[in-house]
Parts: structure tokens; C-alpha cells; sequence
């Protein structure tokens, strides 16, 4: 065979499937541009975990000013007491009393809303100052009142002491008795429903009215199992004799007055009296003045006609337990026969009645002979 020879043209590419695509080549270098535009806002994330307390902010603007002066209406004078202060101005009425109080700066003051007897007496007041703070409430073995959740003293809900009550112009319409007449005066001290019965409270009106130095016979102002008020005065001194106060201030013209009015004047009935006439007791102190008797009320067990009424006179006036209840009368209404029943464990004012004064001149001759 000769030499090769020289390299021919290349030949027509072939016919055939194309191989399958080669492996991505390496990242080129990072180019050269300008900046692009931010992005829209992501979605707020979940709030993180509280570590400690934080700090309190600075204090609001001040609120706008509150509701002017008006009239409110309360169910009972602790229900007003307990309230939200007021300005001064606001008129309150007492729904359980029946009494209208104006708001002053240092208090209430209470505005006698009875009868008048004279022009001179129209807008006369009696200032009630504020009371002290309230004790606990009491507890659910002291539920007291059997109808309307009073506690152990007879009061709604828990136990304040009375205020001091300051009357203007002491004074007796009806004039001063210098003649026979029989007086109504308080024991020295207030009492519960337990008095031992009705001779127990008897004998502390005799006892208290020798120690006084009164010669007169004196009867516990009571309704009982066993007697009707209207009974305790002697029948002969039921008519022509007034009842006056330990300064013989006069107080009603007759016995018999307090439980059927006055047919000349019509009034008197349930025992309705002048306020600004003081009922003393018997060392000369005014219960609805004195701080001694903590709850201006009086024990009396009847009714407006001075019958007994049924059982509400504490067991015969011998039981004191918070779940008995007795009637009793608000002095600050200038009733003396006001239909109120409160726990028979309330310390109350339990007045005495001189019931005849032909006992009263028997004994004064007897001591002189």
C-alpha cells in the first residue's frame, strides 16, 4: 500500500435523535445595577410574651362635670347615707320616714314637712350632721328584720348611730299646764324588746320617777298581752286633763286625744305632737337630742287607736331576739303611734305615763302628814 494521503472535507452531518441536556453551569458573577423599589408593608406578627408589669400612664383629661342639683328619692335613711356624695342643694326623700332632707356642706339637713300650727313655724328645720362611718355588715346568722333584711339593731342592712338632732324654737303651742294634769316622760336609758314584761317596764317607770322625786303613779306607755294602751290612764283622767312633759310644757289637751284626734280641731290622732315640744326623760335630758339613745324610736305595741296588735310587742315585752319584731314610732316624725316594726333586739326609748292624778295628791298628803 502507498503513503496515506491528505484529510478529506468533513462530511454532512449526520441524521439522528438529540442527546439528552447537559449539567447547569456554575453561578456568573453578581451584575452591576440600580436598586430596586421597596416592597409593600408585611402583615403584623403575633404580640410577644408580657415580662412583668408595665408602667402606668399619665392620668386622663378631667371627665366633664357631673348632673346639677335635683330631688332623689331613698328607701331608708342608710340607703341615702350610703350613697354618693351630692352637691350641695339636692333635696332626698326618705320613703320608710316620710321625711325631706337638703344637702348642705357639713351634711343632711332634715326639713320638717308636718302641719304647721302657726305662721311663725313655716321653714323651721332640724339639722342632722353627718353620721359617723358604717360598721360591717352583719352577718348571715343576724339576718334581723323578718320582712325587710334589718340587723341585729333594727336598722336596713348594717348599723350606723343615729345623729344628734338639733330642734329650732322648743316651744309648746298649747301653752304650760299649772293645773291637774298627767306627765309623759322617758325612762333614763333605751331598752330592748326583753324588759322583763310588761311589770318589769312598769317598775322602771315607778322606780325612775321616785329617784326624779315625782309622786305621781307611772305606767310603762305599752300595749301587752295583757293591757291595751289606751287603758293604762284611770278612766276619769282620760278626758280634761293635758299630758304634758317633764317642764309641764303641754303635749296633747287630753288622754283620750292622741288615739281619737281632736273633734274641734281634728288633729292629735296616733299620737301626733309638736316636735319643737321636747319629751324629757326623767334626769332631764332630751332622747331625740342626746346621743345616749342612739335610735330616735319608741317602743309602743298598739296600734293608731292604742288597741294591742296581735303579737307585736316582743313576747309580752320579754324577748329580744333579732327574728321577733314589736312596733315602734319614729320621734322625728312627731308621731308617737307611727306603725313601724323593727327587731325586738333594738335599743329603743320606752316612755312612761303618769295614769291618774288622784294618786298623785293621796301621796302628797300622806308625806305631809
Amino acid at each position: 500500500p502507498g503513503p496515506q494521503g491528505p484529510r478529506g472535507p468533513p462530511g454532512f452531518p449526520g441524521r439522528g435523535s438529540s442527546g439528552p441536556p447537559g449539567q447547569p453551569g456554575p453561578p456568573g458573577p453578581a451584575g452591576i445595577g440600580a436598586p430596586g423599589l421597596p416592597g409593600p408593608p408585611g402583615r403584623p406578627g403575633q404580640p410577644g410574651a408580657s415580662i412583668g408589669g408595665g408602667i402606668r400612664g399619665p392620668p386622663g383629661p378631667p371627665g366633664p362635670p357631673g348632673p346639677a342639683s335635683g330631688i332623689v328619692t331613698f328607701t331608708s335613711e342608710l340607703q341615702m347615707l350610703r350613697a354618693p356624695p351630692t352637691s350641695p342643694g339636692t333635696l332626698a326623700f326618705v320613703a320608710d320616714t316620710e321625711q325631706l332632707y337638703i344637702r348642705v356642706r357639713d351634711g343632711w339637713q332634715i326639713i320638717l314637712t308636718q302641719l304647721m300650727r302657726s305662721p311663725a313655724q313655716v321653714g323651721k328645720m332640724m339639722s342632722i350632721p353627718e353620721r359617723p362611718p358604717i360598721r360591717p355588715e352583719a352577718s348571715a346568722e343576724n339576718p334581723g328584720h323578718a320582712n325587710n333584711g334589718f340587723n341585729n339593731n333594727g336598722l336596713f342592712g348594717t348599723e350606723v348611730e343615729r345623729p344628734t338632732v338639733q330642734l329650732v324654737g322648743s316651744h309648746s303651742d298649747l301653752g304650760t299646764a299649772t293645773g291637774k294634769r298627767l306627765h309623759l316622760i322617758a325612762l333614763n336609758e333605751p331598752m330592748t324588746g326583753n324588759m322583763y314584761g310588761i311589770r318589769g317596764a312598769d317598775f322602771k317607770c315607778f322606780q325612775q320617777a321616785r329617784q326624779a322625786g315625782l309622786r305621781g303613779t307611772y305606767r310603762a306607755f305599752l300595749s301587752s298581752r295583757v293591757q291595751d294602751l289606751s287603758s293604762v290612764v284611770s278612766r276619769g283622767d282620760r278626758e280634761g286633763l293635758p299630758i304634758v312633759n317633764l317642764k309641764d310644757e303641754i303635749l296633747f289637751p287630753s288622754w283620750n286625744s292622741m288615739f281619737e284626734g281632736d273633734r274641734q280641731k281634728n288633729k292629735y290622732k296616733g299620737g301626733a305632737f309638736d316636735v319643737n315640744t321636747p319629751i324629757y326623760s326623767f334626769n332631764g335630758t332630751q332622747p331625740l337630742l342626746n346621743s345616749n339613745w342612739p335610735h330616735k324610736r319608741i317602743w309602743h305595741g298598739t296600734n293608731m287607736d292604742g288597741q294591742r296588735l296581735g303579737d307585736h310587742f316582743c313576747s309580752a315585752w320579754r324577748e329580744n331576739d333579732v327574728g321577733v319584731v314589736g312596733m315602734a314610732s319614729s320621734l322625728q316624725t312627731g308621731l308617737l303611734l307611727g306603725q313601724e316594726q323593727y327587731s325586738c333586739s333594738s335599743p329603743f326609748i320606752v316612755l312612761c305615763i303618769e295614769n291618774t292624778h288622784k294618786r298623785h295628791h293621796r301621796l302628797y298628803n300622806f308625806r305631809r302628814k
